[in-house]
Parts: C-alpha cells; structure tokens; sequence
C-alpha cells in the first residue's frame, strides 16, 4: 500500500493526475455534444494541461523559494528539466497544430492562451500589490471548464442545453475542488502574502458554500442525457470532493486532501468500462 502511495505521489507531483482528469472529461464532454474529438486534440489538450500547471508550478517556486510545499520543493530540485519539458511538449504541439491546421481549436487555443496570461498577471498583480487575489479559484474554476470544453465553442456556434449543463457542472465540480484545497493551504498561502477568496469566509461559511456548490453540481446532472450509472457518478462525485472538510486530521497527513480531491477527477474512467 506504500508503495502504491508514493507512486501515486509522484504522478501527482508530475501532475498527470489532473491531465488524465481533464482527459477523460473532455471524452465525456464530447459523448455529451454528439462531437467526436479527432485523437490528436487529446494529445494537444493533455499538453497543455500539462504545460499550464507546471509552469503554475515554476513560477512560484522562483518567486517564493523559501517554505514550499512538498510538490513545489520537487520542481525547485527538477527546475531545469521542467522548462526543457515545457519547451519540448510546446514544440511538440506547434508541430501538429501546423501539420494538421484545426482553425477552429487554434482560434479557441489563443483565447485559452489570453485567458491564462491573464490569470497569471493579475495572480502576480494583486499579490505583489495588494497581497490578495480574490478571483484566483473563480479564475481557475472557469479555466477548467473552458479547456474541457474548448472543442466545442471553437467548432459548435450554438450550444444543447446538455452542453451549457455540463460546462455549469465543470465550473461547480473545480469551484468545490479548489475551496477544499485552498481550506487546508489556507496558512500556508497566508504566510506566504498569497490570500484569496477563501480567506474572507469562515470554516463554516466555507462549509455552506461547499454544501450549496455540490447540491446544485449534482442538480444539473439528469439534464446532461447521460446513462444512468455515469450521472449517478458524476451526481456523488461532487460529495465525494467534499469529504476531506469532514475528516480533517486525516486529510491533513501528507497531504492526503491533494490526492483525493485531484485523484477524484479520473473517476469518469470508469465509463470507458461501462459504455
């Protein structure tokens, strides 16, 4: 079981869970929109996933060298092969959007790439200035969602209303991940002058709005057409994310929330077992 542990440790640390979580998402998305998505928008997409979240990564390990988490302290050991992989995998992806030439996914990957300039910049903004920025998990909850679902606003003009409910499902189900993660970094992000939104609530108005974001997260399900075991999942999923709040010293130890939360997004790997 250790062993197991320590090995999923490093694919966390790597970041691989999340690019399989929003992997398999974007999948499930398109059974949603009746789109097929070509296999290389996969590998584009995990690549970028990949991309945003190290560089996420390197950014603060150079502007705060010192009490850095354990994921953090193993990109400050491995800075320079992360820049050589970030710089690899983009010319990788240039390579195939040039080879292939999707307009539609290489306009709607520009407005992504606006989008994260944007985050970054205000994220590095209001922490120098003001030391609080109090749209960093909105900022990252639509993040999620529009990369998720980027194949269809780059391709579709007009959006089913399963679509909308699954876009509103994704922004709800990261919204509750980063709440609980940022509930147990609360100090840490403190200490470092890196405050959010999370830092103007108390534990129990942070456990109201979990509480409201997973009953409405699990609300919109049944309107996504989906067969009865996939929106049972989807419909717990939600809950599930929300257990780390309830078990607080458990969840505390080694930093078992950040696995849970983010090990939870690869669940919907199950429909690929019971299509």
């Amino acid at each position: 079981m250790l062993r197991i542990f320590a090995t999923y440790r490093y694919i966390s640390f790597l970041n691989l869970d999340v690019v399989g979580g929003c992997l398999i998402f974007a999948w499930l998305g398109a059974q949603i929109a009746c789109s097929p998505i070509p296999h290389y928008h996969y590998l584009l997409f995990g690549a970028a996933v990949w991309c945003v979240y190290t560089l996420d990564r390197l950014i603060d390990v150079r502007a705060q060298p010192h009490n850095l988490t354990a994921r953090h302290a193993f990109w400050a050991r491995n800075i320079r092969w992360g820049w050589f992989a970030i710089f690899s995998i983009c010319l990788m992806a240039f390579g195939l959007l040039i080879f292939y030439c999707p307009k539609g996914l290489i306009v709607g990957g520009l407005f992504l790439v606006l989008f994260i300039c944007i985050y970054l910049f205000f994220k590095r903004y209001c922490y120098l200035k003001t030391r609080i920025f109090v749209l960093k998990e909105p900022f990252i909850a639509l993040g999620f969602a529009l990369g998720i679902t980027v194949a269809w606003w780059s391709e579709n003009l007009t959006w089913t209303v399963p679509m909308i409910v699954f876009f509103l499902y994704l922004f709800l189900l990261a919204f509750i991940n980063v709440i609980v993660i940022g509930f147990f970094e609360k100090d840490e992000d403190a200490a470092k002058n890196e405050k959010s939104l999370i830092h103007l609530f108390s534990e129990y108005a942070i456990y109201i709005i979990g509480f409201l974001m997973a009953f409405l997260s699990a609300g919109v399900i049944p309107f996504c057409n989906l067969p009865v075991f996939w929106m049972s999942v989807l419909a717990i999923l939600p809950w599930l994310t929300l257990f780390p709040l309830f078990f607080q010293k458990l969840f505390a130890s080694h930093h078992l929330y950040r696995y849970w939360v983010d090990g939870l997004l690869t669940t919907p790997l199950l429909f690929l077992f019971f299509r």
